[in-house]
């Protein structure tokens, strides 16, 4: 974006009709007076991606919407279930970043992103260019162009939740049935069996040989020491902004050899300027692929793991005393009524009283703690947590210990995290920090944090009317939400819930 400022021709009138829409916007949203994308967006230009504020993401696709910007530079996500058509895509590379590496395209995700060219009712034809990339074959353009879009899958998985929601309305064999009934149940009966499992089974063995030229290389633990590496980047630029008092000016200095070491270790790894590093990606994602397929098939039967998966959950809330009889009882009733994505460690905690003393702005750290989930740029954070707050997550990680037992022994996987690195961050907010404060000490994106904080919303406001929640927990959830809806998190969600 900021290459292309100042390089795209203007209509005066186009441009007064953009200011004042831009102009009503800040009306609507004065925290974003200050964005650094601002007087790009007065040009006509603009980024969208997930790491943005969604105040200002809601702002960007408006204007688009509206014809007031002529080109948006944006990640897939804009692809995706937003109306933003444009008259022409281009796309950078035919290659994406997954977490464990990069890997092509397939056929339905490049068809996503193509489609977003030529508006219904304005042009009549579309266009989509790719640009060219020295490491992209030409042919894998031209096969991903020519390709029908990839079949539909199915991603159900039974958790908690589903299981204590269905087993307060239904008996285990209506249960069963309901389960049976899946997609993933069809899926599985029409692709499980005959020659489609076979060969699946022998691409599966032909993926195993390694493509390295030369030494072998470890691409997964490449890829993440270069997200450690640009993590540590951001951190000492945030740091190098703070007052330069001693403790900052040791961290820089502790930074900046910690990435040092790390640089070292991708200039030594064997994946450093290979030329297999995408093809080699591109196996390991369709090897998983094919494990996926494998597993969900049923080794060749058309028995599916659902039910399997179901019971086992079962077993779990029984021993923790959630269900008797594959009946909920008072605690899995409240346990039923929360919508978390650790919903289980979440009512352990509450049941062994480890919230109840803290202070309000405690709460805040560790509630946001136990409903996010892991961002790898918080893996270089070197912030301490308050005492209490300490000690609460100290109880909170032993609680997590005996559930992760429990699940390996009854053969359930389900992540039970307690994200500690996030207290302070959010402990901070909490007390009052500024916005900018907040963006320096974590190295986070804006969108990273305010979706972390509405998580904390959310389960708070759970908390203070589910029933079956201690009062006096319930009474400081209520408090929460004063806190942690102000400033930019109180634009952002407004323009999220809009």
């Amino acid at each position: 974006m900021e290459r292309c400022r100042g390089r795209l021709p203007d209509d005066k009138a186009q441009r007064e009709e953009r200011e004042d829409a831009i102009a009503a916007m800040l009306d609507e949203h004065p925290a974003l007076e200050n964005h650094s994308h601002l007087q790009a967006l007065f040009e006509g230009i603009a980024v969208h991606h997930a790491g943005l504020l969604p105040a200002w993401k809601a702002v960007v696709e408006r204007l688009f919407q509206r014809g007031l910007i002529k080109c948006v530079f944006a990640t897939e996500t804009l692809a995706a279930g937003i109306n933003m058509p444009a008259r022409a895509t281009v796309i950078s590379c035919i290659s994406k970043y997954t977490g464990d590496g990069h890997r092509l395209l397939t056929a339905s995700e490049f068809l996503q992103m193509s489609g977003r060219a030529g508006r219904r009712g304005m042009d009549k034809v579309g266009y989509v260019m790719v640009v060219h990339h020295p490491k992209e074959m030409v042919t894998a353009v031209a096969k991903l162009a020519r390709a029908e879009a990839d079949p539909l899958d199915s991603n159900f998985r039974p958790g908690y939740g589903m299981v204590l929601n269905l087993l307060q309305r239904h008996s285990l064999e209506s249960c069963r049935k309901l389960v049976e009934k899946s997609f993933g149940k069809f899926l599985a009966e029409h692709r499980g069996g005959g020659e489609g499992m076979k060969q699946a089974q022998q691409r599966l063995v032909e993926m195993q040989k390694p493509l390295c030229p030369a030494a072998l290389g470890d691409l997964p633990a490449f890829r993440k020491n270069l997200e450690r590496d640009e993590s540590l980047r951001r951190q000492i630029q945030g740091l190098a902004k703070a007052p330069k008092h001693g403790s900052v000016k040791y961290e820089i200095l502790r930074m900046k050899a910690d990435r040092d070491r790390i640089q070292g270790k991708l200039h030594e790894s064997p994946c450093n300027q290979c030329p297999k590093i995408a093809p080699c990606a591109e196996q390991a994602h369709r090897r998983r692929d094919l494990e996926q397929f494998l597993k969900k098939a049923g080794a060749g039967t058309k028995d599916t793991p659902y039910w399997g998966q179901f019971l086992a959950l079962c077993a779990v809330l029984e021993r923790l005393d959630y269900l008797h009889d594959y009946k909920p009882t008072y605690k899995g009733e409240v346990a039923a009524a929360l919508r978390a994505s650790n919903t289980i460690l979440l009512c352990e905690v509450i049941f062994a009283g480890v919230l109840e003393t803290l202070e309000v702005t405690e709460l805040v750290a560790v509630l946001t703690c136990l409903c996010n989930e892991e961002l790898r740029a918080l893996e270089q954070l070197r912030l301490k947590p308050k005492r209490y707050v300490a000690e609460a997550l100290n109880e909170c990680r032993v609680i997590a210990a005996d559930v992760e037992k429990l699940q390996r022994q009854k053969n359930v996987d389900v992540p039970v995290t307690v994200v500690t690195a996030f207290a302070p961050l959010a402990y901070q907010w909490a007390n009052g920090c500024t916005w900018l404060e907040l963006i320096e000490l974590s190295g986070l994106e804006g969108g990273d944090l305010v979706r972390s904080l509405r998580r904390t919303l959310d389960v708070a406001r759970q908390l203070s009317f589910v029933p079956g929640i201690p009062p006096q927990l319930a009474e400081k959830a209520r408090q929460i939400e004063t806190l942690i809806m102000r400033d930019e998190v109180a634009e952002s969600l407004s323009a999220m819930d809009a």
